[in-house]
């Protein structure tokens, strides 16, 4: 469920407790619901992008999945549903680009480098499925490693962009019609002067 933050000018207020649990019932009774319906869409936007997470890139510490957070900002003229993260790098994380490699692992036989660098010295390049990190002195890969495409490769996009905006801003389109026919039913409902 969405944090509730009230504001009005400049100063915004976090809420919580009863507090809050008034709040929100003041607002969804004046709403007729409508705030119920954007903090489900920004829940479930938020929720999709952290499962969708780490289909795309490998975890790591798992911090950018879990500072996707949401939250509903209310003020005197308007509700607003928010999907943020607490952690300033998840919004510069980019998915694998399509070139992109997996180092496997480096090479402990000798008998398979010396395969490696004999093709290198032949070729001045290094066979498919390999890299080095440099040239000794002699002019030989060091730090060979064996290489595969990454299976996670992609268009090398921000994953922001792609699991939060893009998927947030079709959700309200396709929410949009429901929307309007609460909004229109709330108005029928309210009272008459």
């Amino acid at each position: 469920m969405a944090r509730v933050v009230y504001g009005s000018g400049k100063v915004t207020v976090a809420l919580d407790g009863t507090l809050e649990q008034t709040l929100r019932a003041a607002f969804n009774a004046a709403s007729k619901g409508l705030a119920t319906g954007i903090e489900a869409l920004v829940d479930e936007v938020a929720e999709d992008a952290r499962q969708d997470w780490y289909d795309q890139v490998d975890k790591r510490s798992g911090d950018s999945q879990e500072s996707i957070e949401t939250e509903m900002r209310l003020t005197t003229d308007k509700v607003t549903g928010v999907v943020y993260a607490t952690e300033k790098a998840t919004y510069m994380i980019k998915r694998p680009g399509p070139l992109s490699l997996i180092s496997s692992r480096k090479l402990t036989q000798q008998s398979e480098y010396f395969e490696v660098r004999d093709y290198y010295r032949k070729n001045k390049a290094m066979p498919p499925g390999y890299r080095f990190a440099k040239l000794d002195e002699n002019g030989d890969p060091v730090g060979v490693r064996a290489v595969r495409p990454n299976p996670k490769a992609s268009d090398g996009k921000s994953m922001w962009q792609e699991n939060v905006i893009k998927p947030g801003k079709k959700r309200a389109r396709d929410s949009i019609r429901s929307i309007q026919r609460a909004t229109k039913a709330a108005l029928k409902g309210g009272p008459r002067g």
